[in-house]
């Protein structure tokens, strides 16, 4: 990383720069992740993880779109989860903004997001038909 990114990545967090060597400025740097870390009881361990604010059982399919939202099913619970993702340079979040129920028997295998419109593919005993849940969506 260059002082110069260094630098702008400090001051996004507040961190006064001034008079400051590269060696300590990555060092505050590194502090002010690990606090980030702590503040939000990650354990290093399970970086491969996003906290959520709502437990998923039984994930079964996900999918991206764009770097802020994802879809999440829930085999458990029979639903979709929304999932917004937050970052503030140390930590990832997701917060769930919308959930779309599912029938008992819904067994979905694949998610296909075209134009605002989100397809699920279900492979239950009544074939695998693609539903379009656009108006249980938040808005993306």
């Amino acid at each position: 990383m260059k002082v110069s990114e260094l630098r702008l990545a400090l001051e996004e967090r507040q961190i006064s720069t001034a008079g400051l060597q590269k060696k300590i400025m990555v060092a505050r740097l590194k502090e002010w992740i690990a606090n980030a870390q702590r503040e939000n009881k990650l354990d290093c361990n399970k970086f491969s993880t996003l906290p959520l604010n709502c437990p998923v059982s039984i994930p079964l399919v996900v999918c991206g779109f764009g770097i802020e939202l994802l879809f999440i099913s829930d085999l458990q619970t029979h639903r979709i989860l929304q999932v917004s993702i937050a970052k503030n340079g140390g930590v990832l979040k997701g917060t769930v903004i919308s959930q779309i129920p599912l029938q008992q028997t819904a067994l979905p295998y694949g998610f296909s997001i075209a134009m605002g419109n989100l397809f699920v593919a279900d492979s239950n005993d009544e074939g695998g038909l693609l539903h379009n849940y656009q108006d249980q969506l938040q808005s993306f």
